[in-house]
């Protein structure tokens, strides 16, 4: 995933052990993240791996260091603005994609909405919280007249958007 809202380069602990690394080959991380919906994590450490867009002559290839963290999340990995600076990428959301320049030329990468949905729902689904509040019969008009607690923080995150984006990325960028 691309979050150019991220200070970080995140890699899951599933992810990484998936790749055949052992915990013995993360260096030690200095500071925590925060952000996964306001909580403070401590990384497992860091790594570093080279990433690669693209292929053949329009390919490139950058060293980019990745926070290890062991969180249940939907997706392997989540690129930051460290690696988004690091390639000079140009992201177009409204489009999916995003476009670097290469020895051999511009790289598009397009993103996939309905794979995105699918990772979302499937995370989602087997880590659903259900909180259940039962109160005595005498007590029910009294509770559904009372105001819902307004909550502080981050919006909830069963909020569903749709994306009406096009298809294709613009050429003329």
């Amino acid at each position: 995933m691309v979050d150019n809202g991220s200070s970080a380069d995140i890699l899951v602990w599933q992810c990484f052990v998936k790749m055949g690394f052992t915990e013995t080959a993360l260096k030690k991380s200095q500071y925590p993240l925060i952000g996964f919906g306001g909580k403070r994590i401590e990384a497992l450490g860091k790594i570093e791996l080279n990433v690669t867009f693209g292929e053949g002559a329009a390919q490139r290839t950058e060293a980019i260091t990745f926070d290890v963290v062991d969180i249940n999340y939907p997706y392997n990995a989540i690129f930051g603005r460290n690696t988004l600076v690091k390639f000079a990428a140009v992201i177009h959301q409204s489009y999916l994609c995003m476009r670097l320049p290469t020895a051999g030329g511009i790289v598009t990468v397009f993103g996939n909405q309905e794979e995105a949905r699918r990772c979302e729902d499937n995370a989602s689904t087997a880590n659903k919280n259900v909180h259940v509040i039962e109160t005595p019969n005498e007590n029910n008009e009294a509770a559904n007249n009372e105001e819902p607690e307004k909550s502080e923080g981050y919006p909830q995150r069963n909020t569903r958007r749709r994306c009406h984006c096009a298809k294709m990325c613009p050429t003329e960028w």
